[in-house]
């Protein structure tokens, strides 16, 4: 891609080019719905799943793919419902609108946190 090819996937526009239908090989080789994001100092493009985990099975009992940019605490609500009783998270978590809203979905919902896993605990 050229740097204005890859502006243009930045910002969620298709290339005219590649619409045309003598371009629709170089339109299936771009990924125009994936984002960019920073975590922990590494920039990633991709994707970002999104899971809800039982914590006596570890068994994943929903989730949702989003485009990289979209941080945790922006799925979180579509995630919980009325039958959770704690809720285990990290500090991405963390914000007194957000545990009104989670309260409201689910007003029985305990948050409890948890510490990130450090190398040395692998």
């Amino acid at each position: 891609n050229s740097r204005e090819e890859n502006q243009t996937i930045k910002n969620g526009v298709i290339a005219e080019e590649c619409k045309s239908p003598k371009n629709e090989s170089k339109l299936k080789q771009k990924d125009t719905e994936a984002r960019w994001t920073k975590k922990v100092g590494k920039t990633h493009f991709g994707y970002k799943d999104h899971a809800k985990v039982d914590n006596e099975s570890k068994i994943i009992t929903s989730f949702t793919v989003t485009s990289a940019e979209v941080h945790d605490s922006q799925e979180i609500l579509g995630l919980i419902d009325e039958k959770d009783e704690v809720l285990y998270a990290d500090s991405a978590y963390v914000g007194e609108k957000l545990h009104e809203e989670m309260k409201l979905k689910n007003p029985n919902l305990n948050r409890e946190s948890m510490r990130r896993a450090t190398s040395r605990d692998r």
